[in-house]
């Protein structure tokens, strides 16, 4: 038939074109692809895996269509450059696996070893950049799921892919080509040799000026391990680096920012001073979804000099967090969901830093966080909790102080609708953590009203019977046990823990071994003959 290619070529491409951004391929252009594959030749295979590329796919797509794109790959890594269509079809194969690893639950297999092969064979004498980016989307997908990491050999070949198309990257063709490349050399651990000899050799600044925005996300990767492993070598181009953290790609501001946290105790500070003055970027434009490596350069940022964060970075930041529902006064079991603790742990030390210079940080995540304390047992609600509070006694230690001792020494339960039911509040182990959180930060502020809040939560244990509450007396009275050079302190130290050593000493699972060190205490003890 043909007559028939010629035809089926032009509707292949037209569906492709028509596909909505982000919708599930429907069954007319699942349909559309497969003929592409069954009737085609490599020119209709490449349009067929182009449609794939473009649309979601659900699993049951992806079980009618994985084989035919696996053929092609096995396919191209035996007959190479023989076809000239041939290796752009593996590649548009090698991206919808790519691309159902990163965006369905479907699990496509590790073919490693058919990655290694195309790598192989796209730099051989007579290799094709298409086959190389084909091995090396394969190998990505692989490295994705922390179960391969490439050989020397490997790394050493992926760079020599990238070095012969950095001397011709006006299009974005090139890009295309060489984006995944820089996102493997830029994870793996070998191949240190490679790394440097791109990094020596290819122009930093006219790649961190690229447009491409697929280019920038592989190629930041690379930045970003480049600046843990040399940064010197990356100083003189921070002003360039630091336009990408106001990029319009999610993913390309979250690798400025991880580059730029790499540096970040490296290299002079006033280089990175750009990145610092840019920083608002991230937080104007991702509101609910605050990038973590942002977070965490701004805390570090914050951990060198406080007032090296600008007014502005601070009104973003504070602006974000205003639209996060994280952030709310009720936060629900969602808020607990393991891949958010992270984030919400280096939020919050940010947060606690940041709170003197913006205090309107603490009215943000300050608000309710007593009521949800109390509403939530969830381990990581408390912990969220727990932190917010801490920026907030940052602010107002001595208002939220009080309250914190109610709330302590009340016999209000934890789980309850009407407060009236459920285990005494510190008697839980996240809830201890909670509070023993919380604990120190005011313990931080006023020894003393730590020592007082020691005193009247030893004398509720004693009553109540309820020792739990003892896991914050022991955490209150480290802090004071540093701080004993002021008399007051040291005498009550002394007597709160003569009066805990008798009865207690067994339930202080986190004491230091000095601190119940009787000739340590005993010279600390004041002189009563003064």
């Amino acid at each position: 038939m043909p007559d028939s290619v010629p035809q089926l070529g032009l509707e292949l491409i037209s569906t492709k074109t028509s596909i909505e951004d982000g919708q599930l391929l429907t069954d007319e252009e699942l349909n559309t692809a497969i003929r592409g594959f069954e009737e085609g030749g490599f020119q209709e295979s490449k349009h067929a895996a182009g449609i794939l590329s473009e649309g979601k796919m659900s699993k049951g797509a992806w079980d009618a269509t994985s084989e035919y794109l696996f053929d092609l790959l096995e396919e191209a890594s035996v007959v190479g450059t023989l076809d000239e269509d041939l290796p752009k079809a593996a590649c548009k194969a090698a991206r919808v696996i790519a691309k159902i690893n990163s965006n369905t639950s479907v699990d496509p297999p590790l073919r490693t070893e058919l990655g290694e092969s195309l790598i192989r064979d796209g730099t051989g004498d007579e290799g094709n950049p298409w086959l190389t980016t084909a091995g090396t989307l394969l190998l990505s997908t692989a490295m994705d799921t922390g179960e391969y990491e490439p050989a020397d050999e490997i790394a050493k070949r992926i760079a020599e892919h990238l070095l012969a198309l950095s001397k011709n990257t006006d299009g974005t063709q090139e890009a295309n080509l060489t984006a995944v490349g820089y996102g493997i050399l830029g994870r793996t651990n070998n191949g240190d040799h490679a790394k440097t000899l791109v990094a020596e050799s290819i122009d930093l600044r006219e790649y961190l000026y690229r447009t491409e925005s697929n280019l920038r996300e592989g190629f930041l990767r690379f930045v970003a391990r480049v600046a843990q492993e040399d940064p010197a070598l990356l100083e003189p181009y921070t002003v360039e680096l630091a336009t990408h953290l106001r990029a319009e790609s999610f993913a390309v501001r979250r690798d400025a920012a991880r580059a730029f946290l790499a540096l970040c105790d490296e290299v002079n500070w006033e280089a990175l001073r750009p990145g610092v003055l840019t920083l608002n970027g991230p937080f104007e434009r991702d509101g609910p979804t605050l990038p973590l490596f942002a977070i965490q350069f701004l805390q570090r940022v914050v951990q060198h000099n406080p007032e090296a964060v600008p007014q502005r970075v601070g009104d973003a930041f504070v602006k974000a967090l205003q639209h996060d529902d994280r952030f709310t006064s009720v936060y629900g079991s969602e808020a607990a969901i393991q891949e958010d603790a992270l984030t919400r742990a280096t939020l919050f030390a940010a947060v606690e830093t940041l709170a003197p210079e913006f205090p309107e940080l603490a009215d943000v995540v300050g608000n309710g966080v007593f009521d949800e304390l109390e509403r939530w047992p969830d381990e990581g609600v408390k912990l969220f909790v727990a932190a917010a509070a801490g920026c907030f006694v940052a602010v107002a230690p001595n208002v939220v102080g009080n309250r914190f001792i109610r709330l302590l020494i009340d016999d209000s339960g934890v789980g309850g609708q009407d407060g009236s039911t459920g285990t005494p509040l510190v008697a839980d182990k996240s809830t201890k953590a909670a509070v023993s959180r919380f604990a120190t930060r005011m313990a931080e502020f006023d020894g003393k009203k730590a020592l007082s809040t020691a005193d009247q939560l030893v004398t509720h244990a004693e009553d109540r019977g309820t020792p739990g509450h003892l896991d914050v007396v022991a955490v209150l009275l480290q802090i004071a046990h540093q701080k004993r050079d002021d008399d007051e302190v040291r005498r009550n130290f002394h007597d709160i823990i003569e009066r805990v050593a008798d009865t207690h000493e067994d339930e202080f699972l986190a004491w230091d071994e000095d601190v119940f060190d009787p000739e340590l205490d005993q010279h600390s003890a004041p002189d009563d003959s003064e």
